[in-house]
């Protein structure tokens, strides 16, 4: 594939030069495999719509094996927020010039590759095939970890980026990374633990184990960069509490049987919780003392005034 090179400060691409066919097919080919995605989780969540008595849903999110860290339905909210976001990205961000330096000069077709993952993931999700989907939740995972430390390494988060920058690039990314992350260790648990009935000591260790390791990652996002990441956090914490509140009820309609998955979900989603305090502390203390800008070949320089009102850049005045 042409390599696409970055042009800083380039005038918007003009619909028949060469650079505007060069990119026009990656937009596109960006643009399909987003619609596609997003008409098949349409017609995943249509599935509840005709549920009846004589009709029972048999397919959809929501419904399928049952297992320790098993979430509630409702988790799958996150997944239409990040559809919203996503169109903003594909539809209108990627055809400016700054968004073609963000999504398709960074990415390329990666974008294209995760929305697929993601919409087979779905499929085999919903078909209860739980072997290929731990596979393909695993290789869904790599890609957006590809494109999210891509886009915090070379773009980081700036108090000056515009808000289009912040709402469609920045924040649909770091809550579909958290998003594959949740997902991966749900699928993971589906596709090798027993039913809850037959859940043993070291089911219930490896529960545990992958509950401190969704917390773990929260509080990662909150470490990883100055500014933390409090749409990562989010996701992990929104998917932690959805495992909370589907155990309590599990619990209660068929005894208490495993009550230390049930409080250490409920430690992990605070623990989560708190990770996304921190990493609003980190946006207000770059809002408050300085900030991260571009340069201007896409790298990263602290402009935080030291003591005497200097950048700390070279030659900072």
């Amino acid at each position: 594939m042409v390599r696409l090179i970055i042009e800083s400060g380039s005038a918007e691409l003009n619909f028949f030069s060469y650079k505007w066919r060069e990119y026009f097919p990656v937009k596109t080919i960006n643009a399909f495999f987003f619609l596609w995605y997003t008409a098949a989780n349409v017609f995943i969540f249509s599935l509840a719509l005709n549920v009846s008595a004589a009709n029972p849903q048999k397919y959809g999110y929501g419904i399928g094996k049952e297992t320790l860290l098993t979430p509630s339905p409702f988790v799958y909210f996150a997944l239409f927020v990040i559809h919203i976001l996503f169109a903003g990205t594909v539809l209108y961000v990627q055809w400016t010039e700054r968004g073609k330096q963000l999504v398709v000069d960074q990415f390329g077709l990666g974008f294209s590759l995760l929305m697929a993952l993601g919409t087979l993931w779905a499929g085999a999700w919903v078909r209860r095939w739980y072997i290929p989907a731990f596979v393909l939740a695993l290789l869904v995972f790599l890609v957006a970890t590809w494109i999210y430390v891509r886009l915090k390494r070379n773009n980081r988060f700036t108090i000056e980026s515009d808000i289009q920058e912040h709402a469609f690039v920045h924040l649909p990314f770091s809550l579909y990374h958290g998003w594959s992350i949740f997902m991966l260790v749900i699928t993971t648990f589906s596709a090798f633990a027993p039913f809850p009935p037959f859940s043993g000591l070291w089911t219930t260790v490896f529960a545990v184990w992958l509950l401190i390791l969704l917390a773990g990652t929260s509080v990662g996002y909150s470490i990883a960069v100055p500014e933390g990441d409090i749409a990562g956090a989010t996701v992990i914490t929104f998917g932690l509490y959805s495992i909370f509140i589907h155990r309590v009820r599990y619990e209660s309609s068929h005894g208490n049987q495993q009550p230390v998955v049930v409080w250490a979900s409920l430690a992990a989603a605070i623990i989560s919780a708190a990770a996304i305090v921190q990493s609003g502390r980190g946006i207000w203390k770059v809002r408050r003392g300085g900030a991260l800008r571009l340069d201007a070949v896409g790298g990263v320089e602290d402009v935080t005034p030291d003591n005497h009102g200097r950048s700390s850049r070279p030659g900072g005045v």
